[in-house]
C-alpha cells in the first residue's frame, strides 16, 4: 500500500519506534485486536497456572504412592522373612520404571509449559510490558527478570524440584528396599 492511500487509523497502528533493542516488539493496536491479545493472555496464564497445579499433584501422587508402597514392603518383611535378591531386583525395577513414567509425564508437560509461557512473553513484548516508560514513568511494568520467562533461558522451579524430588524418593526407596 502506497503512503497516499494511508488513512490516520492506519498510521496510528503502525510499530511505535522502539526506545531500544529490547522494545522493538511494542505495538499499538486497534480495540479488537487488543481485546484478542488480552483474551489470549488471559487464556494462556490461566494454562501455565493449571500446569503448574498439575505437576505438584503428579509429583505428590507418586511420592505418595512410592513412599505407602516401600513402607508397605518393608514393614511386610520382617527380621524372620528376609526379602530375596529377587524380589529386591523385582521392587529397585519396579520403582525405576514409576519413576521413569512420572518423570516422562513431567518432561512432557515442562514443554508444554515452555511453549504456553513463550506464547505469554511475546504478547508481553507486544503489548510493552516490557519497555521501559510505556506504562511506568522510567520503569517497566513487569520486573526486568520476567523478560526471560518462556525462553530457553528460564525455568520453572516446580519442574527443577519436582525432578530432585522424585529422584531423591526413588533413591530413598531403593535405598529402603536393599537396606532391610
Amino acid at each position: 500500500m502506497s503512503d497516499s492511500t494511508a488513512t490516520p487509523d492506519m498510521a496510528a497502528n503502525q510499530a511505535v519506534p522502539p526506545k531500544s533493542a529490547d522494545t522493538a516488539g511494542a505495538k499499538k493496536f486497534n480495540p479488537d485486536e487488543l481485546r484478542v491479545l488480552e483474551m489470549l493472555h488471559k487464556h494462556t496464564v490461566g494454562e501455565v497456572v493449571e500446569m503448574r497445579s498439575t505437576a505438584v499433584r503428579v509429583l505428590f501422587w507418586s511420592v505418595t504412592v512410592t513412599m505407602l508402597v516401600v513402607g508397605w514392603i518393608v514393614s511386610a518383611h520382617n527380621a524372620d522373612k528376609p526379602m530375596s535378591c529377587h524380589q529386591k531386583w523385582l521392587f529397585t525395577v519396579a520403582i525405576a520404571i514409576f519413576a521413569s513414567f512420572t518423570t516422562a509425564l513431567l518432561c512432557q508437560l515442562r514443554s508444554y509449559f515452555d511453549d504456553v509461557a513463550g506464547v505469554i512473553n511475546r504478547i508481553d513484548w507486544l503489548l510493552g510490558a516490557h519497555e521501559p516508560g510505556r506504562y511506568c514513568a522510567t520503569d517497566t511494568l513487569y520486573p526486568k527478570a520476567w523478560q526471560k520467562f518462556g525462553s530457553r533461558e528460564y525455568r520453572e522451579p516446580i519442574f527443577t524440584l519436582g525432578f530432585w524430588g522424585l529422584f531423591l524418593i526413588a533413591a530413598f526407596a531403593t535405598a529402603a528396599v536393599w537396606i532391610r
